[in-house]
């Protein structure tokens, strides 16, 4: 693996590794941060293994992207502590829970740099409705104790959060640390005014209900569905969910059989979800450390 750009012992580096692009809440924040580091002059290099990708066409131009090979392919470690080696970056950071191991991994191949490792999720909460149960979440905790515990520097996404990780690493809650999702950017205000692209917002309608989030089992959207179909039953009301994910065919066949699917849309990965915010409850994840998309 080569790099372009020369080391200045000068200048401040950090990495910022995310393998995995989708268009979920750690791809927006990991723009949103790179965009603010290189305002305050600190070069900063976002690592990747996908370049289609719908994120990246938001991504700071003053951002240089770095391949990385994908985690589990054996050249993944030793290609990241390369990039290590030779950039030398201050601080490698990473949120997803592959990345973060894959950095762990490749940092013990190289002194440098100081890695910060940042939760969003509750995994108590996560694992507790599994049907594995007791094991399955023993395997699960001793495999976040492999990990965060080599982590330098531990963020967490809300008090919540790193009350439950403190718990399962056995760490003191102070010993980490709290930072809000960067979400709020100077085109929020903006972005929140222009108009809906969706029929239902743009004619007289019923009451609509909102989701948006990933169409993953965290999320749990068939949950909602199923609320949704009951109060459907008392009084006329129509639900959009917003997201993109793996759970889209189980969902609209849920919808199917509860009756709703005229009444119900999934129009996908949309460019600008917080124009749909204007009047219709919102709802979101139980589970999620703090959820992007309230914001």
């Amino acid at each position: 693996m080569s790099f372009n750009r020369a080391v200045d012992a000068q200048h401040r580096r950090i990495a910022l590794l995310l393998q995995h692009g989708g268009d979920g809440g750690v791809e927006r924040c990991f723009v949103n941060l790179a965009r603010g580091f290189v305002e305050r002059g600190i070069f900063t290099d976002l690592l990747v293994a996908e370049r289609n990708t719908p994120f990246l066409k938001h991504l700071d131009p003053q951002v240089r992207l770095i391949h990385v090979p994908v985690a589990g392919n054996s050249d993944s470690p030793r290609a990241l502590a390369d990039y290590l080696r030779q950039q030398q970056p201050q601080i490698l950071l990473a949120a997803k829970d592959e990345d973060c191991k894959l950095a762990i991994t490749a940092r013990s191949l190289t002194p440098r740099p100081r890695i910060c490792l940042c939760a969003s999720v509750n995994y108590t909460a996560q694992l507790a409705g599994h049907r594995k149960g007791l094991l399955r979440r023993w395997i699960r905790y001793q495999r976040l104790r492999q990990v965060f515990n080599q982590g330098d520097t531990l963020i967490c996404v809300s008090a919540g959060v790193a009350a439950d990780l403190a718990m399962i690493l056995g760490k003191r809650r102070q010993d980490l640390h709290v930072l809000p999702n960067p979400v709020v950017t100077p085109e929020l205000t903006t972005l929140a005014k222009e108009p809906v692209d969706h029929p239902w917002f743009t004619e007289p309608h019923p009451p609509i209900i909102l989701g948006v989030g990933r169409l993953g089992r965290i999320k749990n959207f068939s949950l909602l569905l199923r609320a949704f179909a009951t109060v459907h039953q008392q009084r006329e009301a129509r639900l959009v969910i917003l997201g993109e994910g793996r759970q889209r065919v189980q969902l609209s066949s849920l919808a199917a059989r509860l009756g709703i699917a005229e009444v119900v849309d999934l129009p996908g990965f949309v460019e600008n979800p917080l124009a749909f915010r204007r009047g219709p409850p919102f709802l979101c994840c139980r589970r999620a450390g703090k959820d992007s998309a309230m914001f």
